[in-house]
């Protein structure tokens, strides 16, 4: 999947149609053991697009809204002797604080976990809007902090996710979700939220 050739093509910047910055405030997450199969493109040049993802019987993902800037996603490439992977991170606020969500959180810390990111419907992205971060190795949750009196983040807990250090690193950028166009990519990755039978 990885493409180790080199460069292919070159960039542009269209003033016009500048580049759409921020995420959809929609998290899509999934512990990464209940995902039966991941459906990667065939078509030559797009083998980091997943045109699938299968989940285990009676297994979904999970959505997690947030408001303002309380999403985000970074990746960021790490270097290694023999070869090269990536760090996958996704930072987010639970702003739900009763027990079951505080027994939820918790319970984060224990397995890894995969996160669905979506940029906004917009052109500039191209079939690029829909990510899936921990594709390989899974999210380990990092951090979990929670100041109630904090005003900057409402009270919620302030969580992050990422390659765990000694669990291996991505294989790639987080993979694209793409089918056709937004509307039917949004309909798939809704379709994860129901538990298959």
């Amino acid at each position: 999947m990885a493409n180790c050739s080199g460069i292919f093509q070159g960039a542009d910047i269209d003033c016009q149609n500048p580049l759409s910055v921020g995420t959809v405030q929609r998290a899509f997450i999934a512990n990464r053991e209940d995902i039966e199969l991941i459906s990667y493109s065939v078509v030559v040049g797009e083998e980091n697009v997943i045109s699938a993802i299968t989940m285990k019987t009676g297994t979904s993902f999970y959505e997690f809204a947030g408001v303002n800037e309380s999403i985000k996603g970074q990746n960021e490439l790490v270097r290694r002797s023999v070869s090269n992977g990536y760090k996958h991170t996704v930072d987010l606020s639970v702003f739900e604080v009763d027990n079951t969500s505080l027994q939820n959180l918790q319970a984060m810390a224990y397995k890894p976990q995969c996160v669905i990111l979506m940029g906004v419907d917009d052109s500039s992205l191209g079939n690029g809007a829909f990510q899936l971060y921990g594709s390989d190795s899974g999210l380990d949750l990092l951090t979990n902090i929670r100041i109630n009196g904090d005003v900057e983040t409402g009270g919620a807990h302030v969580l992050q996710l990422a390659t765990p250090d000694s669990g291996g690193d991505e294989k790639t950028i987080p993979p694209v979700i793409w089918d056709t166009d937004y509307a039917t990519t949004l309909a798939l990755v809704e379709a994860l939220l129901i538990p298959p039978i």
